[in-house]
């Protein structure tokens, strides 16, 4: 299995399991549920789903990594998920709607 999702990575070009499940996703992604977010949750978690760590996601926007993890968790809440993986999954869906608003005002 590791194999497996390692040469998937690489022909994705993912930097880790979770983006991959992004991009894959994001591909057949259809119109569901709206996400709820903040724009600062939002900025937040576009970065979250492309695999940067908190740590990094914290430095880049000048904030602790216990702040990230909070708004995660405020996200993961008010969202109703269960886990990461879930909310990476809606924020694949909201940006899917939101492409398609802008291409079709």
């Amino acid at each position: 299995m590791k194999k497996y999702l390692f040469q998937l990575r690489k022909k994705y070009k993912a930097k880790n399991t979770r983006h991959l499940m992004y991009l894959r996703y994001a591909r057949n992604a259809k119109p569901e549920k709206n996400l709820k977010a903040t724009p600062k949750e939002l900025e937040i978690l576009a970065q979250f789903v492309v695999g940067k760590t908190y740590k990094r996601i914290g430095a880049e926007l000048g904030i602790g990594v216990k702040t990230i993890k909070t708004h995660i968790d405020n996200l993961l809440a008010k969202n109703g998920c269960q886990d990461a993986d879930e909310l990476v999954i809606l924020y694949a869906d909201w940006e899917y709607q939101n492409e398609n608003a802008q291409a079709n005002p």
